[in-house]
């Protein structure tokens, strides 16, 4: 569930827009490519995450379920 008083957007309707912070819920592919980004991301969705990274002006939040295989090397990692 969503607070509604934030906005919720998709990638395709922020492209030119900025907001303060960013929260981004990646989909499975996106959560693979950070893991290892040697694995394939196809052009469309790199492009649709760079825009989605690139919205925020002081902070950008990725949020997905952790598991202790989940680690990311170099993100460091709020847990609730």
């Amino acid at each position: 569930m969503v607070n509604e008083k934030y906005s919720v957007n998709n990638f395709g309707t922020v492209k030119g827009l900025t907001f303060k912070r960013v929260l981004i819920y990646p989909t499975d592919i996106f959560i693979k490519w950070i893991k290892n980004n040697n694995t394939d991301l196809p052009p469309t969705s790199r492009a649709k995450y760079y825009v989605a990274l690139t919205r925020a002006e002081y902070s950008v939040a990725i949020v997905y379920d952790y598991d202790d295989s989940s680690s990311i090397e170099g993100i460091e990692q709020y847990l609730n």
